[in-house]
């Protein structure tokens, strides 16, 4: 982009994504994208909403979606033509050095438990499922979750640490039990599709993964559904 004299400026609803760092930190530093508040949107600005269809393709169908989505980015921006990889798990080698200056308690972890309640309506949690779930998982394996659970268990929140820190340790983990909210996003790269041998989504639509191992559940009835298939 920087070659071809090619800027984004990307605007976003400030009501929505409220802390801003967590945005900047996805930022190249040569520039070429800016962030911007939804509210000084010109008339022209181009529409990305991940709601609407893309052919046949919904964006239920996450990972497919995704792909096509980051083709039509590339069509718009005139890039379509330069073999750049639009796959939703992207190489992103930076998160390794943010991992290896993590504290060790979330290093290499059996489990990362993310247990944070989403913003937008996809899937409202229950809390004391979670509290249950990670107490019985942190007898047997080492893990950690977003939300403190106990003083026991490793919290990132806890910690401070970033949604994109919870993307580099998600890199060297075995399992992945998450809320389909958003700092599950952040574990969506080619190193985390290779590391998670499967992944636990609770989600309350009919979305579908093709290229991850994935277990969609769609209540927080029966923790044993979860603990019986991590070994």
């Amino acid at each position: 982009m920087k070659a071809k004299n090619i800027s984004v400026r990307y605007y976003y609803d400030t009501n929505y994504n409220t802390n801003k760092v967590e945005l900047e930190r996805y930022l190249h530093p040569n520039g070429v994208v800016t962030l911007h508040s939804i509210n000084e949107k010109p008339a022209d600005a181009i529409d990305l909403w991940m709601g609407s269809n893309i052919g046949d393709v919904t964006h239920l169908t996450f990972d497919k979606y995704y792909n096509l989505f980051y083709q039509n980015i590339l069509n718009i921006l005139g890039l379509s033509n330069e073999g750049i990889n639009t796959s939703l798990y992207q190489p992103e080698p930076y998160l390794e050095e943010i991992y290896q200056k993590l504290d060790n308690k979330f290093k290499d972890l059996d489990v990362l438990v993310i247990n944070a309640n989403s913003n937008s309506l996809m899937m409202h949690i229950d809390q004391n499922y979670f509290n249950t779930l990670s107490d019985n998982l942190s007898k047997k394996f080492k893990i950690a979750t977003t939300v403190a659970v106990n003083d026991g268990i490793p919290s990132t929140l806890r910690d401070g640490l970033t949604i994109q820190d919870i993307g580099s340790i998600s890199t060297h983990t075995k399992y992945i039990v998450s809320v389909y909210t958003g700092p599950i996003t952040a574990c969506f790269t080619e190193a985390t599709k290779k590391s998670v041998k499967k992944w636990f989504i609770f989600v309350n639509n009919p979305t579908t993964f093709e290229e991850i191992n994935t277990r969609l559940l769609s209540n927080f009835s029966d923790t044993s559904q979860v603990e019986n298939e991590i070994q």
